[in-house]
């Protein structure tokens, strides 16, 4: 798995990522591509009223993300970045995340440790999914506002994954609200939960590496990668 000069910065990523069976990857590609992973939410929901449902947060994003997919597809890598980076990550709980990622080991990271693991945590997911923008394939989502459950401050907003080549996928919403904005904290896939698949990958990398080790790894995984320079002659 090592290049000429070590790991290479892709094959780094996927050393984080789970391993999903065939459905899971083919939501997990419109996660990522259509905008929409850990609920992805656009910057214009800032503009969004109080009272709209997370089931109306869920459906305007889509429509919005698939107006710039078309726009812009394919997109360049840079492009790709920044659509996770600027336009969704704002509007994702990365905190409430972090800590369903860690699980236990939450409260065994000191203060800095957290921050540290949120600031890798965050630039893997910029970097595992940001690749993954140009490969939306005519996929849409069907809404089941019948399953939907709402109570106070916390929804699950059940929708299914239509593919053209392949039967749908169940793919479910967590968010909260906080401030009065709804936050999307995981996505569930045929019942699988996105953060409770890296939970696992990530204890058992603790549990190899011991905090600092894992931090280390994960600092490298999230490197910037090389900008090329000219070609020498």
């Amino acid at each position: 798995m090592n290049g000429p000069n070590g790991p290479s910065p892709g094959i780094r990523s996927r050393e984080m990522a789970v391993t999903p069976d065939r459905g899971w990857r083919s939501a997990h590609r419109w996660l990522a591509g259509a905008g929409l992973l850990l609920g992805l939410l656009l910057g214009s929901l800032a503009t969004a009223t109080g009272t709209e449902t997370p089931q109306a947060v869920i459906r305007r994003t889509a429509e919005q993300v698939l107006q710039i997919l078309q726009r812009r597809h394919p997109a360049t890598p840079e492009e790709q970045a920044a659509i996770i980076e600027q336009i969704v990550l704002p509007h994702v709980d990365i905190q409430r995340g972090a800590r369903l990622v860690l699980g236990k080991y939450w409260r065994r990271f000191r203060p800095g440790q957290r921050q540290r693991f949120i600031s890798g945590f965050r630039q893997l997911i910029i970097r595992t999914y940001a690749g993954s923008l140009g490969d939306y394939h005519g996929e849409h989502i069907r809404y089941l506002p019948e399953h939907n459950r709402i109570r106070d401050d916390e929804a699950l907003i059940r929708t299914q994954l239509v593919q053209p080549d392949g039967p749908p996928v169940a793919v479910d919403y967590h968010l909260h609200r906080r401030q009065g904005r709804w936050l999307v904290y995981d996505v569930s896939v045929e019942g699988v939960s996105l953060a409770l698949n890296y939970r696992s990958t990530f204890a058992e990398q603790i549990r190899r590496q011991g905090i600092e080790g894992f931090l280390a790894h994960l600092d490298q995984v999230t490197l910037p990668a090389p900008v090329p320079g000219p070609n020498k002659r």
